[in-house]
């Protein structure tokens, strides 16, 4: 007797899905998306199981998983479209449009290809923090390393916020310094950061340590794109610790500096710093290895970063044609979990105190001072201080406190602006601007004025008040 058409479009459906859904795990573990391959095996398990089922309960099932789906799938449009909204850097380009003012909408790749046909030998900021996220690590002689700058010595290509690219020479050691930096000890202040230190996303010159250097101070940058906490302490214990700065600055910014601590303490080569005072890897020494191995890494990583910034300019058209993936949806969601969910990063502040101990008495151990400067995040102004992670200011004070660490809170200063927003790029969602960066420089300077360690007295104007 024939099967009904409805149940053998069931066991089509169920011999199709399997081997489809297998595949797409497959996939999605290759590109390094690992929740969403265990998810997509652990659907391909449970159908698999339920191959012995009656005809009855297997189309239950399909009309069930079609039923929710399609809900789902119809909620993601409604977002798409009724939810409208631009990344940051596309609400940038229509800002400076508005205002008659020439963006570069190039990606960074077309950036270093327009250098390249000059004769530059441009390179693309490579942050160690993207080794962090993927687990991993690069060779070295006889061993794995965990770089944490860039390729030295380099033209290289930093980003885009303002309208024209944030372009830089790295020093001999792959930073964001003039030449002969470290050929200078001792030094007056080190800076200790991620991308605000690292001097994104302004020409150089309007950056934090091109500023504090006017005056013939030394000044040296350890800042790098993406760092958190961990990052950080393995930049004093790699190359501070040898050239003994009379100040650090640790520049903590509120909007993610927790968040990368959680991913930090996931990795290794960085948990060792916290947990073996002796740890190093020796990277001041190993800079010619460090370049071997970011130049070779470059050639795997470069077409990746070109796929994905061809999506800017069609962007509605292919949110709604890639809706099956449920990419909206998704993303409200988490937004939704993130600000229900602030148990979590809290817990991230007591190792984040063991963490500024280290550093605190590493940069004593030499007879230097440890300053922490507080970086508030543009979502303070723009309505969302209540959101994690902006509400763990008073935790991060409070125990800043505790340690007798000098504070520079630079919310301080932009929080008394009749415009706050002023100091980010056409109002909207980056990092400062080079007058934000002028702003904070002169409020450093102000401070190392007030209180000066021992042989920074003095400590000149900062590039003029804004």
């Amino acid at each position: 007797m024939q099967k009904p058409l409805l149940l053998r479009l069931t066991n089509l459906i169920f011999v199709i899905l399997l081997p489809a859904l297998a595949v797409s795990a497959m996939v999605s573990f290759f590109q390094k998306s690992y929740i969403s391959s265990y998810l997509l095996l652990s659907g391909a398990g449970f159908l698999y199981l339920t191959r012995r089922w009656s005809d009855f309960a297997k189309i239950t099932l399909i009309l069930v998983c079609l039923v929710i789906y399609l809900a789902a799938y119809l909620t993601n449009v409604l977002l798409v479209f009724m939810q409208p909204r631009l990344e940051p850097s596309e609400q940038r380009l229509h800002a400076a449009r508005r205002l008659g003012v020439t963006y570069d909408t190039r990606t960074r790749l077309q950036m270093m290809a327009h250098l390249q046909e000059q004769g530059i030998d441009a390179v693309p900021v490579l942050s160690p923090h993207n080794l962090v996220l993927t687990g991993k690590s690069l060779p070295g002689p006889g061993r794995r390393l965990l770089p944490l700058g860039g390729i030295a010595q380099k033209t290289t290509v930093f980003c885009n916020e303002c309208g024209d690219y944030a372009i830089y020479q790295a020093d001999e050691r792959g930073f964001n310094n003039p030449r002969g930096s470290w050929s200078q000890p001792p030094l007056d202040v080190l800076i200790i950061g991620d991308s605000y230190a690292h001097g994104a996303c302004v020409p150089p010159g309007d950056d934090l340590a091109s500023l504090l250097r006017r005056g013939d101070k030394k000044v040296l940058n350890l800042g790098y794109c993406g760092n958190g906490p961990l990052l950080e302490l393995g930049g004093l214990r790699e190359y501070a610790q040898a050239l003994k700065p009379k100040v650090v600055l640790w520049m903590y910014y509120e909007g993610n500096d927790l968040i990368d601590l959680a991913r930090e303490r996931n990795c290794s080569f960085l948990t060792r710093y916290l947990l073996d005072n002796s740890y190093s890897q020796d990277l001041i020494h190993q800079q010619a290895a460090i370049d071997r191995a970011w130049t070779d890494y470059l050639e795997t990583s470069q077409a990746r970063e070109e796929i994905k910034s061809c999506y800017y300019h069609y962007r509605s058209f292919l949110s709604f044609m890639r809706s099956f993936q449920l990419n909206k949806l998704t993303q409200t969601i988490l937004e939704a979990y993130d600000s229900i969910s602030e148990y979590y990063y809290p817990k991230q502040v007591p190792s984040f105190r063991k963490i500024i101990i280290q550093a605190q008495s590493l940069v004593n151990s030499w007879g230097g001072t440890l300053f922490f400067v507080y970086l508030p995040d543009y979502h303070r102004y723009a309505g969302k201080a209540m959101t994690y992670p902006l509400n763990q200011r008073d935790h991060i004070l409070s125990m800043v406190q505790s340690l007798c660490i000098p504070l520079i809170d630079f919310h301080s200063t932009l929080s008394r602006l009749p415009d706050p927003l002023a100091a980010f790029p056409f109002r909207t969602n980056a990092h400062y601007n080079k007058e934000g960066y002028k702003m904070l420089a002169q409020q450093i300077a102000n401070s190392l004025k007030d209180s000066p360690p021992a042989g920074v007295a003095n400590f000149p104007e900062a590039g003029g008040r804004p």
